[in-house]
C-alpha cells in the first residue's frame, strides 16, 4: 500500500498524481477557493522577499488551520511532513504528519511529491495545484491547493506551507468557510 492511496494499483495512483495541474502563481492568478487566495495574499505581502518560517504564526490563520499542511526540508533532498489539518487528513485518508520522504523514496508517489516540493523550493515561488484526488482513490473529489516556500534563518527555503481545499465547485468559487 502506498502512503497516499489505499486501494488500487500504485502505478495508477502515481499516474493520477502526475495528472494534477500544477503552475506558478502570480498576482493575476484567479483562485477557485477564497481560502487558497487568503494564504497566497499573506505570502505575497512579503514580496519581493520570501517570508521566513518564523513569520508564519498559525494563530494568525485560524480559519485556515483545518486545510493547512507544512513540510520541512531536513536535508536538501529529504522532506518531513510536519503537520496537516483535519480537512487534509479527511481528504487524503490519513495523517501524513511525521512521514519522511525523498526523491529517491521507494514509494513512487512520495518520490513524485518530493520532486514537486523541491521544484517549489528551487523556484522560490508559490505554486497552485488543481485536479481530483484520484491519487488517493477519490476521483469524484476535486481540489485546489497552494504551496508557498518559507525561508529559514540561513536565507534558504526550509519549509513549504500549503493549503488544500477539497470539493470545490468546478468552474465556480466556493468558500469553505
Amino acid at each position: 500500500m502506498s502512503s497516499f492511496g489505499s486501494g488500487y494499483n500504485q502505478n495508477e495512483n502515481v499516474k493520477h498524481f502526475l495528472e494534477v495541474e500544477r503552475f506558478s502563481v502570480s498576482p493575476q492568478t484567479v483562485f477557485t477557493s477564497e481560502l487558497t487566495e487568503r494564504l497566497y495574499t499573506w505570502w505575497s505581502a512579503h514580496q519581493p522577499a520570501l517570508p521566513k518560517r518564523s513569520e508564519f504564526d498559525i494563530l494568525d490563520h485560524r480559519k485556515l488551520v483545518p486545510y493547512l499542511y507544512l513540510y520541512r526540508f531536513n536535508e536538501p533532498n529529504v522532506i518531513e511532513y510536519r503537520l496537516n489539518g483535519e480537512a487534509v487528513v479527511a481528504a487524503i485518508g490519513r495523517s501524513q504528519a511525521g512521514n519522511v520522504f525523498s526523491a529517491a523514496d521507494e514509494d513512487p508517489e512520495m518520490a513524485a511529491l518530493a520532486n514537486y516540493l523541491m521544484e517549489v523550493a528551487e523556484a522560490r515561488q508559490a505554486h497552485c495545484c488543481r485536479g481530483t484526488l484520484a491519487f488517493v482513490d477519490k476521483k469524484h473529489v476535486c481540489f485546489e491547493s497552494i504551496d508557498c516556500p518559507l525561508l529559514g534563518d540561513d536565507g534558504n527555503v526550509s519549509h513549504v506551507v500549503g493549503l488544500l481545499v477539497p470539493e470545490f465547485a468546478k468552474g465556480g468559487r466556493r468558500s469553505a468557510l
